[in-house]
């Protein structure tokens, strides 16, 4: 795109692609240092390499009717092979192709055309995690999935890394407890695959969440139950454990099943101007005994400035002395991005981890 598209990678990358072809090479495969050799647009090109060395592709009567190739010479010396390899390149040389107008039997042979197979031994597969909630009051099920045959599967619940003297996974797990889950496939030929790990957290105490307002599918955070399932949220909000309100406040009413004294409440938010995510203009709490009629606690405004840079993260947390079973909180959206964004007078995001009562 002449002025550049923020996030549009595909521009610059199907360009690339283009001037390959045209050169007279395209990497077919991903991850294979096997270049296959096509028709080049152009007589001639050099490929000016940063280790200082030039690669010359000459097409000897190349044209829009003379696409064949008849005959190939790398560096003076036939070549018959239908591909490069990355260190030919590398090396730097003339790879010189005699086009035609018709088909012919260059690169023909059997053993002419690239590798399509693989030698190597056989790769271990990393297990699958499945069917697990990552916070839970009494218990959950996880299930690890083993996806290379005659391997088995060991695993760790306390965060260290399991090797073949750690449990043999024969079944489902059922977790009571909060653990830090590690696991990896082992076969005896072929090895162990790399580690995977998920961690899962036994919420403390049971509470009720009553949501007002919908947060965006794409960042639920695990559904309703995410502001009091007691995890807090990193610098990404990317991670799954931000729940993300679009051009709307959150208001929220959490029942703690009793009264109960407070002393802190608190929400989490998250603000990366960037991703046109800030934080509320203010946060508000409320109190009740019955769920109907609330007294305001306090307000607690915001202070970062919609400008700063980066992922920042914030508590609005307000000192308190009361007891009360329901607690309100609604956090307000500026509803659009500032004039000064990039984003100006789109839909404004706020971003919430956590309601913290203590």
């Amino acid at each position: 795109a002449p002025d550049g598209l923020s996030g549009n990678e595909d521009c610059g990358q199907m360009s690339a692609w283009y001037v390959l072809s045209a050169l007279g090479f395209y990497p077919v495969t991903p991850g294979s240092d096997l270049y296959a050799i096509g028709s080049p647009l152009f007589p001639e090109a050099t490929l000016h390499l940063e280790n200082g060395n030039s690669f010359r592709i000459v097409a000897n009567g190349a044209s829009a009717t003379h696409k064949y190739i008849h005959s190939a010479r790398l560096n003076g010396a036939d070549y018959r092979y239908t591909y490069l390899r990355h260190a030919d390149l590398m090396a730097g040389g003339v790879l010189e192709l005699e086009m035609a107008a018709t088909p012919g039997a260059w690169g023909m042979q059997p053993g002419d055309e690239p590798l399509s197979r693989i030698d190597e031994a056989p790769i271990v597969c990393t297990p699958v995690i499945q069917q697990a909630d990552p916070a839970f009051y009494d218990s959950t099920i996880v299930v690890l999935t083993n996806l290379t045959e005659g391997a088995r599967i060991y695993y760790t619940l306390d965060g260290s890394v399991p090797d073949t003297n750690s449990l043999l996974c024969r079944q489902a797990l059922v977790l009571r407890e909060s653990a830090e889950l590690r696991a990896f496939a082992f076969h005896p030929e072929w090895g162990s695959s790399p580690v995977i790990s998920a961690s899962y957290f036994r919420i403390p105490e049971r509470r009720e969440i009553e949501l007002s307002t919908e947060y965006a599918p794409q960042y639920a955070a695990g559904g309703d139950g995410a502001l009091i399932d007691f995890r807090r949220g990193g610098s990404d909000f990317r991670t799954g454990q931000w729940q993300g309100y679009e051009g709307v406040d959150l208001d929220a009413v959490v029942d703690l099943g009793a009264s109960k004294p407070l002393q802190r409440l608190a929400l989490g938010c998250l603000q990366d101007e960037n991703a046109w995510i800030f934080m509320p203009l203010r946060v508000r709490f409320y109190a009740s005994d019955d769920g109907q009629e609330f007294r305001e606690l306090g307000v607690v405004e915001n202070e970062i400035s919609p400008r700063q840079h980066g992922a920042v993260i914030r508590d609005f947390q307000l000192p308190v002395n009361t007891t009360a079973r329901y607690l309100r909180v609604k956090a307000e959206n500026r509803g659009l991005c500032p004039d000064f964004h990039k984003g100006a007078g789109g839909k404004a995001w706020i971003f919430v981890d956590e309601i913290v009562l203590e």
